[in-house]
């Protein structure tokens, strides 16, 4: 089962990375390294049996 605040965390970080469109810039936001963002991202994404919380795909 997952926790609450693990759940909270994810949904914070997607929102940042929806609002800048961009994990670098939501990574810079959140005082976190993008590397740091990114694994975390991913490893919610096979949590969750999804590849789909974000579009990887560059701008």
């Amino acid at each position: 089962m997952k926790s609450v605040t693990t759940e909270f965390s994810l949904l914070s970080y997607l929102k940042i990375i929806i609002s800048t469109g961009s994990i670098t810039e939501a990574a810079a936001e959140l005082y976190l390294s993008q590397p740091y963002l990114s694994r975390y991202i991913k490893d919610n994404e096979k949590n969750w049996d999804s590849n789909c919380l974000i579009d990887r795909q560059g701008q």
